[in-house]
């Protein structure tokens, strides 16, 4: 029950639910189980790292339009300018 709960957080790529499911690893009777749960620990942790570096890669480029964007705005003028 845990490994088919597990398996379908790491096709959904839902981290959250795979981080509750490892808080509540069982421990594993059977051989073939627990070959199942270490190739699937594998694959959560290829998929946590690619999530990581996709957030990370999406952080520098939403600071790089940020950038870009502040650097190509007006500044704002101090005081009342009557001479225009």
């Amino acid at each position: 029950m845990w490994l088919d709960k597990f398996t379908v957080a790491l096709l959904q790529k839902d981290a959250d639910s795979i981080n509750a499911l490892l808080d509540e690893v069982p421990n594993f009777t059977n051989v073939d189980d627990a070959k199942k749960a270490s190739y699937l620990f594998r694959e959560a942790l290829e998929l946590l790292y690619g999530l990581k570096n996709e957030t990370v890669a999406s952080m520098r480029q939403m600071k790089s339009h940020i950038d870009f964007l502040k650097a190509n705005t007006p500044k704002p003028t101090n005081g009342l300018d009557v001479r225009s």
